[in-house]
């Protein structure tokens, strides 16, 4: 099976995107792999919401994928905070 041509020109569109507004964001704030670090799992769900909030997909996208290279969830449960 594979994935229908347009879904997989939205998933190439949207992955050369993403990699762009990282880049620019790299080069603006000086980020670099301090998504790799291990100690910020509350704060990166933390920027997700924000992020969210704020309406931008590709910033939602980027958390998730933060999120997903961890295996963190992008919620906990009520009184476990973000």
């Amino acid at each position: 099976m594979s994935l229908h041509p347009k879904t997989e020109k939205l998933v190439d569109d949207f992955a050369a995107a993403l990699k762009v507004k990282l880049e620019l964001a790299q080069e603006k704030y000086g980020y670099t792999d301090n998504w790799s670090y291990d100690d910020w799992e509350k704060n990166c769900r933390w920027q997700l919401n924000v992020h969210m909030a704020k309406g931008d997909p590709l910033d939602v996208a980027a958390y998730a994928a933060f999120c997903w290279y961890h295996s963190w969830k992008t919620y906990k449960g009520i009184g476990d905070g973000f």
